[in-house]
C-alpha cells in the first residue's frame, strides 16, 4: 500500500496499462514461500522498503514515549510527504493472529485519540479506528521470533527514488 501510495514505479505491469506493486512483487529481502510460512520480521519490513527505493526510519516501542509516538502519528497524517506504518501485536488490539504491519491513515484527538489503521489483511479485518493508547501499548509486546519490540516505519515521500 505505501509504495502504491508514494507513487513507486514497480517497472512490472500488473494488469495492461497499469503497473501497481503487488504482494508477490516484494521479493527481495526473503522468498516469498518463506515470508507465507512465517512472516517477516521489522527489520525485513525495512529491508523491503529499501529495496524497493524508499528511505525509511525505523523506530523501537522502547525507545520512545506515548506522548512521541502521538506526535509522530499526528505530525504524518498532517503531512503530505510522509506516510507511516506500525508493526503490532494483533492480540493486544482483541483480534486473531500475532504480529502484523499495517499503513496509518489517519488520527482525530477526538474521544482520546483514535488512529486509523489501513489493515493490509482487509479479508480479515476491514479499515479500522483504534484508540491511540491501544495501539501504542500493542506497539510493546516483543516479536515472538526476535524478541524485540514493535513499532514504526516511517516513509518521507520526498526520499524515494524515481
Amino acid at each position: 500500500m505505501i509504495l502504491n501510495a508514494l507513487k513507486i514505479d514497480p517497472a512490472a505491469t500488473w494488469r495492461k496499462p497499469w503497473r501497481w506493486f503487488t504482494q508477490e512483487m516484494l521479493d527481495c529481502c526473503r522468498p516469498l514461500e518463506w515470508v507465507k510460512q512465517n512472516g517477516i520480521t521489522l527489520a525485513e519490513f525495512t529491508c523491503l522498503a529499501k529495496c524497493n527505493g524508499l528511505d525509511a526510519t525505523t523506530q523501537y516501542a522502547n525507545q520512545t514515549t506515548f506522548d512521541e509516538f502521538e506526535q509522530a502519528v499526528n505530525d504524518c497524517t498532517q503531512s503530505t510527504d510522509q506516510l507511516l506504518a506500525v508493526s503490532y501485536s494483533r492480540a493486544s488490539l482483541g483480534q486473531t493472529g500475532s504480529g502484523h504491519f499495517s499503513p496509518v491513515a489517519g488520527y482525530t484527538s477526538m474521544n482520546g485519540g483514535m488512529v486509523l489503521i489501513l489493515d493490509v489483511a482487509r479479508f480479515k479485518y476491514p479499515s479500522y479506528w483504534v484508540p491511540i493508547r491501544a495501539l501504542f501499548e500493542a506497539l510493546i509486546p516483543p516479536d515472538s521470533s526476535t524478541g524485540q519490540p514493535r513499532y514504526v516505519l516511517s516513509f518521507p515521500s520526498s526520499s524515494h527514488k524515481h
